[in-house]
Parts: structure tokens; C-alpha cells; sequence
């Protein structure tokens, strides 16, 4: 079963890479695998191995919660932007259930926080701000525990979004304020980028134009910097 397992994640990894090539597939890591990653030489091809092995993934993943713990934790962090992107909730949902059972069984905090915060994010795409705040909210409180900035800042960014969503438009504000700080000291340009873009779109309606358009220009600059052009179009 591990070079099963292996094989999937290392061809998953690479897919990543392909796609997302901002998502850092290498932070996932590879338990124990000496198994060299299969050929996936471009966007198209990472595409239709995401398509044709979409279902062996989702069953593999639960399938190695109780037995295989940090492979479905390392399978499911990097499935979830596959899913989450491409509007498979449901599947997003299980995986990362599977993720968080799998970091309670070996104690792993980080891991739990990971699954929690990616849980919160599900439900705020969905529609369910208070469920989605209430994961959110325990994802900080796990990073700051332990000292995560980086992964406090993106969870500041997506409640900055929730709080957006359900009208607290100043505890917004100064959530996606201090995620922009926080990703400023980590040098994080991507995520300084998405953290203007959306403080561009909060001040945008409350009216304050041209501090909206200054933090638009300077997402864009930041996105044009790094080459991301997902980015640029959203700027």
C-alpha cells in the first residue's frame, strides 16, 4: 500500500506544481517516499491526471485516515486547492475531514489547524458565514498557539472575507490589515497581493475610491512582479 500511496502523492505534488505553481506543493512533504515523481510536463497534462484519477484520490485519501495517517493529511492539503477551486465541495469536505481525524490520531496541532482553517474556508465559498467563522476562528487561535504567521495571516485573510460577507465591514478591514502586515514580514508577495485586492474590493464599497484604486495598483504591481497571472486578472 505505501508505494501506492507514494505514487499518488508524488504524481498529486507534481500536479500542484503544474497548476498552482503558487501553492508550494513542497510545504506537503512526502512521508518516507523514495518513489521519483511520474512524468506531468505541463498544464495539460496535469489537467487530465487530476480529471481521470479524481475519484482514486478522494477514496485513497479517506481510505488512509486510520491506518496511514499522514498520508491522507499530506494527500488531502494538496487536493484541497484542486477541489476547492474546481467546485468539488462536497469531495473538499470529505478529504478534509479525513485530514483532521488523521492529525487527531497522531497529535499533530499544525496539521488540525490546516484541515479546520481549509473547512472554514468550504463553508464561506458556501454561503455558511457563521459555520465557516466558527472553523476559522479555531484555526487562529491553533496558529498563534503556535507562533504560524504565515498561516495566521492567510486565516486573518479568509475571515477578513467572511466578516466582508456578513457586513462587520470594520473587524474586516482590520483583519485583512493585519494579514497584509503579516505577509509584508514574511515577504509574501502573492499574499500581499490577494490581501490588497480585497481590501481594494471592502473599501471600494464603502465608498473610499481612491484608497481602493491604491491598493488595486499596488496588487497589480505585486502580481506583475512575481509573474502570477491568476492574480493580475483579479486585480
Amino acid at each position: 500500500m505505501q508505494r501506492l500511496f507514494d505514487y499518488y502523492l508524488s504524481a498529486l505534488a507534481e500536479c500542484v506544481d503544474q497548476v498552482w505553481p503558487f501553492q508550494r506543493s513542497d510545504e506537503a512533504g512526502t512521508p518516507g517516499s523514495d518513489l521519483s515523481r511520474p512524468p506531468i510536463p505541463d498544464l495539460a497534462s496535469a489537467r487530465a491526471w487530476l480529471d481521470s484519477e479524481h475519484g482514486n484520490l478522494i477514496a485513497i485519501c479517506a481510505s488512509a485516515a486510520d491506518s496511514w495517517p499522514e498520508y491522507s493529511i499530506r494527500l488531502a492539503e494538496l487536493l484541497f486547492k484542486h477541489l476547492y477551486d474546481d467546485g468539488y465541495y462536497s469531495d473538499a469536505i470529505t478529504v478534509t475531514h479525513s485530514a483532521r481525524t488523521a492529525a487527531t490520531t497522531i497529535g499533530d496541532q499544525y496539521s488540525h489547524a490546516k484541515a479546520v482553517a481549509n473547512l472554514g474556508n468550504i463553508f464561506g465559498r458556501l454561503g455558511q458565514y457563521e459555520e465557516a467563522s466558527t472553523y476559522l476562528h479555531e484555526a487562529l487561535a491553533i496558529y498563534r498557539a503556535l507562533g504560524a504567521q504565515h498561516n495566521i495571516a492567510h486565516t486573518l485573510n479568509s475571515l477578513g472575507f467572511i466578516n466582508n460577507r456578513i457586513q462587520r465591514y470594520d473587524a474586516a478591514i482590520d483583519q485583512l490589515r493585519q494579514a497584509l502586515a503579516l505577509f509584508n514580514a514574511t515577504a509574501d508577495h502573492s499574499g500581499e497581493g490577494h490581501v490588497l485586492n480585497n481590501l481594494g474590493v471592502q473599501l471600494q464599497q464603502l465608498g473610499q475610491l481612491d484608497e481602493a484604486l491604491d491598493n488595486y495598483q499596488q496588487a497589480l504591481a505585486l502580481f506583475r512582479g512575481i509573474a502570477h497571472s491568476g492574480g493580475e486578472a483579479k486585480a
